[in-house]
């Protein structure tokens, strides 16, 4: 229930109250804003005293504070009121206004995540993007403060969460070396495009083509050796894909971490008019390289029941609305 408020600061403005608080609200005629922003009246007996609203509503006149859960002063409704200690309050403040998230700063190349809790400032690490960051302030947050934590983005689930920065980002990552040979002088290695690619490009090592619905082997000149417990995928490039009607046949191929000879590429032409031509250093394909596990086959004698089954081939249909 949304009831007016008075003077000249409460002009056009509403408070929000339950609708069974509505009787006890009404015994005072007149709610102001306070300097502050919160709802208050003016009481006079048994002592001449201002009454913030929220405490009227819920009975608290002691040291404990009454919190607005989603920071708003003017919805006085029970849902988002609580009573609890000036501290707990204090853990449910909002963001700095001049910060995009809170908890969180900006850095020359990435963001800074920090959390204060018992007069203690704790350095949560360096994350490449601002969500990033403010998320991992979020699953510390919840930890300290609990119920009372004031996150960033409160809907996003995060009990299997495990923030990465970025210096753990690149231990992950830094000891995973391929080494390569090349067969030819002018080879080219697998390069990423850009940064955030996953996908390694492979160059042609030799000027040929194929005909229209012809496959054949692309040779880029170069042999690699990965490390144990990695294998390389080579997968199609989506220009070529769209724009000539050309992709990897055996897409994705295998390369296995025991393979040392030349990477080969298996291209086949779609196109049923055009001949695909490549010169030397076009790019043909793209690897991604892979950790993979070794699993240990057991026989059974059934297997767990599951939603689908023995459905198989087209079990799902094609349509959406199905």
């Amino acid at each position: 229930m949304k009831i007016p408020l008075d003077g000249k600061h409460g002009k056009g403005k509403f408070f929000i109250i339950d609708d069974e608080d509505y009787e006890k609200v009404k015994q005072h005629k007149k709610w102001y804003l306070c300097n502050h922003g919160y709802p208050h009246t003016r009481v006079y007996e048994p002592v001449n005293t201002t009454l913030r609203l929220s405490r009227f509503i819920m009975n608290v006149y002691d040291d404990r504070v009454i919190d607005h859960i989603n920071h708003d002063v003017l919805d006085n409704r029970k849902s988002n009121l609580r009573v609890c200690t000036m501290k707990e309050n204090m853990m449910n403040k909002s963001k700095n206004r001049t910060s995009l998230y809170k908890g969180i700063k900006r850095q020359k190349t990435n963001w800074s995540a920090r959390i204060n809790f018992n007069k203690k400032s704790y350095h949560l690490g360096c994350f490449a993007t601002a969500e990033e960051a403010a998320r991992a302030y979020d699953k510390a947050a919840l930890s300290f403060y609990g119920e009372y934590a004031h996150l960033n983005f409160p809907d996003f689930d995060y009990s299997n969460y495990i923030p990465m920065s970025t210096s753990q980002a690149k231990k992950k990552h830094r000891n995973i070396k391929v080494r390569f040979k090349k067969l030819v002088p002018h080879a080219i290695v697998p390069t990423r495009a850009k940064s955030g690619d996953a996908g390694f490009d492979c160059f042609a090592a030799y000027k040929s083509g194929l005909l229209p619905g012809q496959s054949g082997l692309v040779r880029t000149g170069i042999a690699i050796q990965l490390p144990s417990g990695y294998t390389a995928m080579v997968c199609p490039r989506s220009g070529l894909a769209l724009n000539r009607n050309v992709t990897v046949l055996n897409g994705p191929g295998i390369i296995d971490e025991g393979y040392t000879s030349e990477v080969g590429i298996i291209l086949i032409n779609h196109d049923p008019f055009n001949t695909f031509k490549y010169d030397v250093g076009d790019r043909i394909a793209q690897i991604v390289i892979v950790k993979y596990e070794i699993p240990e086959f057991i026989e059974v004698a059934e297997l767990d029941d599951t939603e689908r089954g023995g459905n198989g081939f087209g079990s799902t249909g094609v349509s959406s609305r199905n």
